[in-house]
């Protein structure tokens, strides 16, 4: 039997994480679709983002939140959702 692989979040570069707090990390993603693309996880293992706590949830959100614009990344990729405050 082989050990799993280590969760690839756990354990980022220094260099790799632009902010973390008690519940959440965002980490630079090593391959952006987008200038500036961040990667925000939880801090708690969890399969799927309902399996995240209340909490954990709200976390995530109010990182996301943070940033005055959020646009960019995957949404691009699906006509009209790269801005994400446009309420499409």
């Amino acid at each position: 039997m082989t050990t799993p692989a280590p969760y690839p979040f756990c354990f980022p570069a220094e260099d790799q994480v632009a902010f973390e707090d008690r519940l959440t990390g965002a980490l630079w993603d090593a391959f952006p679709v987008s200038e500036g693309h961040l990667l925000i996880v939880p801090r708690r293992h969890v399969p799927t983002w309902f399996d995240a706590s209340e909490e954990g949830r709200a976390a995530i959100t109010r990182v996301i939140g943070d940033v005055a614009d959020p646009r960019g990344g995957v949404r691009h990729v699906i006509a009209a959702m790269g801005n994400y405050l446009n309420g499409k």
